[in-house]
């Protein structure tokens, strides 16, 4: 048995862009790939199982070949999901929703006061104004990304099971079965980040990963 593991703590920051067209600075913000805390965990296990092993020492030669020398191998990828897109607006105060009030229909608090005066997708009549919409030709100050609010992302788990054949000194074949993404966890896009827009802070609910992928083979060794 062997297990590998890491875990990477990072803030990535780029200058790329101008805000405004009138700046003369780039604005330095941080990285739409920033991804701060990473945690992968690689595992092999032999399974002890067969001929020559704690389990099945005394085996036949035929249930061997059914039944020993399995190899189960699994690795995990969790980490926090890229930074939301700033709306284009000004924050009025900390947008975040309250814990267990986050959902995929309202990722933030998305109480919003238009340019003509008018307040749109507040939860009820005096919810605290979280944006405010820009006048014509006002400049933007503020930053093109949140600090502290992060895209949906869930675990990944890929596994396989493999089982090795020495047929003789020459020979060998494994027969492998893998499964990327195992458990079939769902990864949405980023909430809708247009002011205006009637799904304005809504996680549209379409899959960007891939779902479970199997696949088996045999390979032949010599």
């Amino acid at each position: 048995m062997s297990i590998t593991s890491s875990y990477t703590l990072v803030k990535t920051l780029e200058a790329m862009a101008f805000r405004e067209p009138q700046y003369e600075f780039l604005e330095l913000v941080i990285a739409p790939f920033d991804r701060t805390h990473h945690l992968s965990v690689a595992a092999l296990f032999e399974l002890p199982f067969g001929r020559g092993r704690s389990i099945g020492g005394n085996w036949s030669r035929a249930f061997d070949l059914l039944a020993g020398n399995w190899q189960y191998n699994f690795i995990l990828d969790h980490m926090n999901g890229t930074p939301t897109a700033m709306p284009d607006a000004i924050p009025a105060r900390d947008p975040r929703m309250p814990d267990g009030q986050k959902r995929f229909d309202r990722w933030f608090n998305t109480c919003t006061l238009l340019a003509n005066g008018t307040r749109s997708r507040c939860a009820s009549p005096d919810e605290p104004l979280a944006w405010l919409q820009l006048r014509p030709n006002q400049l933007r100050t503020y930053s093109s990304s949140f600090p502290n609010l992060r895209n949906h992302w869930k675990p990944q788990i890929n596994m396989s099971l493999f089982k090795n054949v020495q047929i003789n000194e020459r020979f060998a074949f494994e027969l492998r079965g893998e499964a990327f993404n195992a458990f079939n966890t769902p990864i949405y896009t980023g909430p809708n980040t247009s002011l205006t827009s009637a799904n304005f802070g809504v996680v549209v609910l379409d899959q960007q990963n891939f779902p479970r992928n199997m696949q088996f083979a045999w390979r032949l060794r010599f």
